[in-house]
């Protein structure tokens, strides 16, 4: 008996071999081999799979770091440790927070100039 199954998501189908004992109902004692496909994970979902979830972004820190930003708090950063697409996105959000940063004290230098001329 033969049996296989779709692969979704570019896995790939590997057939194995089952060895099935004869049934005890007939006195043969013959075994029957049976083939069924087996889905091979690709290395890639392996890996996503098992990443730990230290590597993933957690949102409601991703909120909080944006409300403190928006608030005015640009001493928040998100982790650095992160990697893949998780990682990307706090790095740049960390510069973005960093650049932020820079503006508001030139912008303060400028007032305080300003007002020291009485502009």
């Amino acid at each position: 008996m033969s049996k296989e199954t779709g692969a979704t998501n570019g896995s790939e189908i590997v057939p194995v071999a089952i060895t099935v004992p004869a049934s005890s109902k007939k006195q043969s004692s013959k075994s029957t081999t049976t083939k069924k496909s087996v889905k091979k994970t690709p290395a890639k979902a392996r890996i996503a799979s098992t990443a730990g979830s230290d590597d993933l972004l957690d949102n409601r820190e991703l909120l909080s770091v944006l409300a403190d930003v928006r608030n005015g708090n640009f001493n928040v950063r998100l982790p650095v440790y992160k990697t893949g697409i998780d990682g990307k996105i706090c790095d740049t959000l960390n510069e973005i927070i960093t650049l932020n940063e820079i503006l508001v004290q030139e912008l303060t230098e400028a007032r305080k100039v300003m007002w020291a001329l009485n502009i």
